[in-house]
């Protein structure tokens, strides 16, 4: 079972305690506001009120058993900042930190954060991605140029089978998975000589030139 602590309970990160303890993580939730913290007392397994800029609250804590311990903290982010100092000092390896700016977001890095997430920022632009593609459902970035997205079914994949389309000789993608729409099922690794129908939505991996020359064929 994951151990991870979130530190801060803004409205990122008592979601985020929901969404873990939803599971099945073990999860430690922080936050110097005690009605915030009895906001998911019945949800974490533990629910601490205190500082994140007290070293010594956070030593107590051994935070550096936990899988990841998430920092989620807004406006001003000198708290932010001094609890990734904190971790650091501690041994904490995988720090994960919520950014409030721009500024913030570059100073995190600088500080050697493992993972960076700007909610707002990475909404807008998943939201573009998708608007942008006639025909794409959704999409999740996992790096520079290189996504996992949903397409809807045209008529120029529909009764054919992944093998007659050779999607990975053509356009350099990989087919991971289908969802059927009607049963609300996901067939990963889906059989290359099963046609694809007209409620068959395509989990497609590549790179985002490639998605693009498929998605705007």
């Amino acid at each position: 079972m994951p151990a991870v602590a979130v530190l801060g309970l803004s409205t990122f990160g008592a979601a985020l305690v929901r969404a873990l303890a939803a599971q099945r993580c073990r999860v430690l939730a922080l936050d110097k506001n005690p009605a915030k913290v009895d906001g998911v007392r019945d949800l974490a397994d533990e629910a601490v009120i205190a500082d994140v800029s007290d070293p010594k609250a956070l030593e107590a804590l051994r935070l550096q058993d936990f899988d990841a311990v998430v920092i989620s903290l807004g406006e001003p982010i000198d708290a932010s900042l001094l609890a990734v100092l904190h971790l650091r000092d501690l041994g904490v390896r995988n720090v994960i930190a919520k950014a409030a700016t721009e500024d913030h977001r570059r100073l995190l890095h600088q500080l050697g954060v493992a993972e960076v997430i700007f909610p707002e920022y990475d909404m807008a632009e998943r939201a573009a991605r998708t608007l942008s593609r006639k025909g794409l459902l959704d999409t999740l970035r996992l790096g520079e140029d290189i996504s996992i997205v949903e397409v809807a079914p045209t008529p120029e994949v529909i009764g054919h089978t992944l093998a007659e389309l050779d999607l990975r000789s053509r356009y350099q993608i990989n087919v991971i998975a289908v969802r059927d729409a009607l049963k609300d099922e996901i067939r990963v690794n889906p059989d290359p000589h099963v046609k694809i129908t007209d409620s068959d939505a395509l989990i497609v991996l590549g790179r985002d030139r490639d998605i693009d020359r498929f998605v705007k064929r």
